[in-house]
């Protein structure tokens, strides 16, 4: 196992859409809902991928460890390649308690993505995939990533929100 990831603060769209990548990746469910969490940041910036999604046929568990994708352009007109990676059918904690995370299907979309775009020298971002609404041990899932993709310039972007000024006025 030689994997090496690197990791900063930002938001991977925003990145993304500035040219720091060439290709991202998230996690999706086969529900076609795109409205919250790192999802929906990726859909706001590049709505070609929730089209994507929005394509196939929802609740389908054939999904299941596949993806879709588009290509969106950054600020500067270059192409970046989004995949929608399907590793749960359902979303939310409730779904996967005690382990049951969509590990190997994870790795089977990750197997497709390296199969079609891999070895290239591209730079890939991805967000910590199913640590908060998906219930995945995210150092599992930074492993699985970085062996399947081993050999690839990867990227993990954890999101920080943008601190947002408050005035507060005595009354």
């Amino acid at each position: 196992m030689g994997f090496s990831v690197k990791e900063i603060e930002g938001s991977l769209p925003e990145l993304a859409k500035d040219g720091e990548f060439d290709v991202i990746f998230h996690a999706c469910h086969c529900q076609c809902y795109m409205y919250s969490g790192v999802a929906q940041a990726i859909s706001d910036v590049f709505p070609e991928a929730f089209d994507a999604d929005k394509k196939t046929k929802k609740d389908d568990p054939g999904k299941l460890g596949t993806y879709t994708h588009a290509v969106g352009k950054t600020n500067r007109g270059a192409p970046i390649v989004v995949f929608n990676l399907y590793v749960q059918r359902y979303y939310g904690k409730l779904h996967y308690q005690q382990g049951n995370y969509g590990y190997d299907f994870l790795e089977q979309a990750l197997l497709l993505v390296k199969r079609r775009v891999g070895g290239k020298g591209l730079r890939f971002g991805f967000p910590l995939i199913g640590d908060r609404r998906g219930g995945a041990d995210i150092e599992r899932v930074k492993e699985i990533i970085a062996n399947t993709l081993d050999g690839e310039d990867l990227t993990l972007v954890v999101y920080q929100p943008k601190k947002r000024r408050v005035n507060k006025t005595n009354n």
